[in-house]
């Protein structure tokens, strides 16, 4: 029998220092949409089907707060609570219908890193999936910083059911669908974001966010050039309170990338032209570590479906 597994990046949770600016850069530049608010929170959806991709909260500093990860069904939310409970994670909480927007069935833990994680299905989706050329539709990544990274890449593997698909000197890949990679963990001296990738639609769109970016003060740092694992072709921006921002295209079936401990980046990525075979790895076993995860200076990517 199948071991349970997630089956998708939906969103992560981020603490901002001011959330108005935040909200105007993520709308208006960024190009995503508000669909539920409050005075101390946003959630902002793409042109995909997940009901949210961001979750901004106004907090005295910059923090990756939560990444939510998706499941196929609540018998595999509970396969994969009963496991995580086996292991004896830190901060486990019952599967349960969720409260809040978007709904599902899931629960939340702590990893070894001390990165707070949600697993959830049955959230609610949007039937209004038409992609635009202007506006991305999915995370399709992201990368976190981890002090051990050999132990972290062993824990999702082992309990979460990702993949190790690909690896550099310094960066482990890890897949759960037919993207790429979702996660990547890069080596570091602490447990934090280290970037965040979004699909766009085609080669221009990224061309055009580029463009965008520059228009609203935001210069390139670095590209169009190719990135290597996935094959995605990729930019760097600066953006508000020096965060990065990257615009990518390329990738294997569609990996993404999020911000960490000693760069905070975003992106823009298309898939790639030539998909690359997934290569399975032993697991090792997963230790503890730091439980502070920030968010020093992160960035993100948007990359193209085809």
């Amino acid at each position: 029998m199948a071991r349970a597994a997630v089956d998708g990046l939906r969103s992560l949770a981020l603490g901002v220092s001011d959330l108005a600016a935040s909200l105007k850069f993520y709308t208006e530049t960024w190009g995503l949409r508000v669909v539920a608010q409050d005075a101390q929170s946003a959630l902002l959806r793409g042109t995909g089907p997940y009901h949210h991709l961001l979750s901004l909260e106004a907090r005295p500093q910059p923090a990756l707060l939560r990444l939510d990860l998706t499941a196929p069904d609540n018998a595999s939310v509970d396969a994969l609570h009963g496991g995580l409970r086996d292991a004896g994670v830190a901060a486990l909480t019952a599967p349960a219908p969720l409260a809040a927007p978007g709904g599902g069935y899931g629960f939340g833990f702590t990893d070894p890193d001390g990165r707070a994680l949600r697993i959830v299905a049955g959230a609610a989706r949007h039937a209004d999936t038409a992609p635009h050329p202007d506006r991305p539709s999915k995370i399709t990544h992201v990368v976190l910083n981890a002090p051990d990274r050999a132990a972290i890449v062993a824990f999702y593997c082992r309990h979460l059911g990702f993949r190790q698909i690909d690896q550099t000197r310094y960066l482990t890949f890890l897949c759960c669908n037919a993207d790429h990679h979702s996660i990547a963990f890069a080596e570091s001296d602490g447990s934090s974001l280290h970037h965040v990738a979004f699909e766009m639609a085609a080669i221009d769109s990224v061309m055009r966010g580029a463009g965008r970016m520059r228009e609203s003060g935001h210069p390139i740092e670095w590209g169009v050039g190719r990135h290597g694992p996935g094959e995605q072709r990729v930019r760097l921006f600066c953006r508000p309170r020096r965060r990065r921002d990257r615009v990518h295209r390329g990738g294997h079936a569609g990996r993404r990338a999020l911000p960490g401990a000693r760069s905070r980046r975003m992106g823009l990525a298309a898939r790639p032209h030539r998909p690359m075979g997934h290569r399975d790895r032993p697991d090792a076993a997963a230790g503890p570590g730091p439980e502070a995860h920030p968010v020093s200076r992160s960035g993100g990517a948007l990359r193209v479906n085809r």
